[in-house]
């Protein structure tokens, strides 16, 4: 019996530490599942030197949420125009080369001693060396767009070089340089602040609106669409917001931001980089966006309330992961989420810091009234984890594994067409826009719907916009036998439409080029080129039956070609042959005769 209470006493004696180890074991297990992020002081500093000349105004910061990514670097403004000098910020070696209508239009990618890779997009134009070196290239591949990887020792550039000007090129919205700096072989954007690419910010962030979700874990769509608003008024002091009134929560509750950053005068309002939440002082969230990996940049989606932002173009940042949100920049507990009893109350800090790390913080109490909210569903439930195939109405939708952020009760339907001039299909109606997807998702469309005289190559598929109230042009369905296979990544609304006209050259100039006047020895053809239904995907053209290098812009439509009549032939007539392709393959053919200037 002596045994029995000693030991007893002793496992008595040591039960608190017991249960506080066992108390641990889930932040444990928690510790070493979340990503080793560095630290600012670890990014490498560098010996950098500003890309254009400071100081340095920007349009868009790193980390800010862009549609279906973070923006993996930062826009430097130039003063609304194009052609400001752009220099190489290190000594090192061009890696690799674009040139593209579309994405990072021109860019140049060079790859720095320390293994740093510094980027530039969307210029105007090259040096004289790339561009020669590109130009050589294109009539090589007789391509305009190509990316290119020169060997290690062919376009070496020292630090302060001349590598170009800025553009609009690619997927701009507008002149500015485009800037990175990537680590790991170039795999991995970060914020280039942190390497010393300095601009002057002493101001810190601006709280503007805190939302409260009141979450049904099993209706994700409900619970954001019925987000609770509170504005945020002036800060008491510099950097400190405090709401005076106790904030009433649900059982289970989840907060999001709305922030400005305003770096100096001269730039527009950016994103911050940190955030981090606290519940009477514990730490339940923190998200570190100051680098991004490109696999995981398409989470940028469930990062902020998706609906928000598609109706009102609103970025609220959500203080919680939704349960399909696997981004490794997050530390969390509970994903964010609070679980409270009736009456519990807490205090919340709410931390956000920039760039240069400035940092504000909101105060405010909550108090749970201790009702767990239950949302009403509708639909077809597709479980995030696994997806699932809906067929109703002649069609069907495929939701792979890991599209969605969360739970979905999935609602399709179809009406008819009949007032959209062209339709071939009944109008799918899929979900609706406020919810937003990771992967593609797959709709399959039969073709029996399609009348035997409409020919099966000339369909694509059109999307509603909600802006332009018209359908506009998606994309050109794959084809099975009896299917057409439309990838998309966006719910909304969708119908098959038929294109069978050809792209326009709009320019009146042509015809008083060709068989006209004598050209000077420098001269460059401009057109203007056009696709009212579709969208324009090849340019083919030939001078005297040798391929001829046109350079494209498709949000203006201008074509042009410079050509150099010095290597011509004189007082002979030269054939030049231009060809136009949209997507679905209707064509328009050109020809112009013209001859050189024999007095030059």
């Amino acid at each position: 019996m002596t045994i029995i209470r000693d030991s007893l006493s002793s496992l008595f004696r040591f039960l608190p530490n017991l249960l506080l180890l066992f108390s641990l074991i889930p932040s444990l297990v928690c510790a070493q599942q979340q990503p080793k992020l560095l630290a600012r002081k670890q990014y490498p500093r560098g010996n950098f030197i500003p890309p254009i000349p400071p100081p340095l105004a920007l349009s868009g910061s790193f980390g800010s949420v862009r549609k279906r990514h973070f923006h993996s670097g930062t826009d430097l403004r130039t003063n609304s125009v194009e052609g400001e000098i752009v220099r190489a910020v290190d000594s090192g070696r061009i890696l690799r080369i674009n040139v593209s209508t579309s994405g990072y239009g021109n860019c140049i990618y060079i790859l720095h001693p320390n293994g740093i890779v510094s980027v530039y997009a969307h210029l105007q134009a090259f040096n004289p060396t790339i561009e020669a070196y590109v130009k050589r290239k294109q009539y090589e591949l007789k391509k305009f767009e190509l990316e290119l990887y020169p060997s290690a020792n062919a376009l070496i550039l020292q630090q302060g070089d001349l590598i170009g000007w800025s553009g609009n090129t690619g997927s701009s919205e507008g002149p500015h340089l485009h800037f990175e700096l990537r680590l790991n072989a170039g795999t991995l954007p970060y914020n280039s602040y942190l390497s010393g690419i300095l601009y002057n910010d002493s101001t810190p962030p601006q709280f503007r609106n805190l939302y409260v979700y009141n979450i049904d874990e099993k209706n994700y769509e409900d619970s954001f669409a019925k987000r609770k608003r509170i504005s945020i008024g002036s800060p008491k002091k510099t950097g400190q917001y405090i709401l005076l009134d106790t904030v009433s929560v649900s059982a289970t509750t989840g907060f999001g931001v709305e922030l400005s950053d305003f770096v100096n005068k001269k730039s527009l309002a950016c994103n911050v980089t940190e955030l981090e939440y606290y519940c009477d002082g514990r730490r339940l969230y923190r998200f570190d966006l100051n680098a991004i990996a490109f696999d995981e940049t398409s989470y940028a989606d469930a990062h902020v309330d998706y609906a928000l932002r598609t109706q009102y173009n609103k970025r609220a940042h959500l203080l919680f992961q939704m349960p399909g949100n696997f981004l490794s920049r997050y530390t969390t507990q509970a994903r964010g989420l609070l679980h409270m009893k009736k009456g519990e109350i807490h205090n919340i800090r709410i931390r956000a810091i920039d760039a240069a790390g400035n940092a504000s913080e909101l105060l405010f109490a909550i108090r749970s009234t201790g009702e767990q909210k239950t949302y009403t569903t509708q639909g077809s439930l597709i479980a995030w984890k696994s997806g699932g195939t809906i067929t109703k109405n002649a069609m069907q939708l495929s939701i792979p594994s890991g599209a969605l952020f969360a739970d979905l009760n999935l609602k399709i339907s179809s009406i008819t067409a009949n007032t959209i001039s062209g339709a071939q299909s009944p109008i799918y109606i899929l979900h609706n826009e406020n919810v937003g997807l990771r992967k593609s998702i797959t709709l399959t469309i039969p073709k029996r719907l399609i009348g035997d005289s409409i020919p099966t190559d000339k369909i694509y598929l059109a999307r509603w916009h909600s802006k332009k109230k018209r359908f506009v042009y998606h994309s050109v369905p794959s084809q099975t036998r009896s299917t057409f296979v439309c990838k998309l990544r966006d719910f909304g609304r969708y119908v098959l439409l038929c294109d069978t006209v050809a792209p326009e050259i709009l320019t009146t100039t042509w015809d008083s080029v060709c068989n006209a006047f004598p050209l000077p020895s420098a001269y460059c053809f401009e057109l203007k080129i056009h696709d009212s239904t579709t969208a324009i995907k090849t340019i083919e053209s030939t001078i005297d039956n040798r391929w001829a290098l046109w350079e494209y812009e498709p949000k203006t439509g201008q074509l042009w070609h410079q050509i150099d009549t010095s290597q011509m032939s004189r007082d002979t007539n030269h054939n030049l042959r231009l060809i136009l392709k949209d997507v679905v393959g209707n064509k328009i053919e050109a020809t112009c005769s013209f001859k050189t200037n024999s007095n030059e």
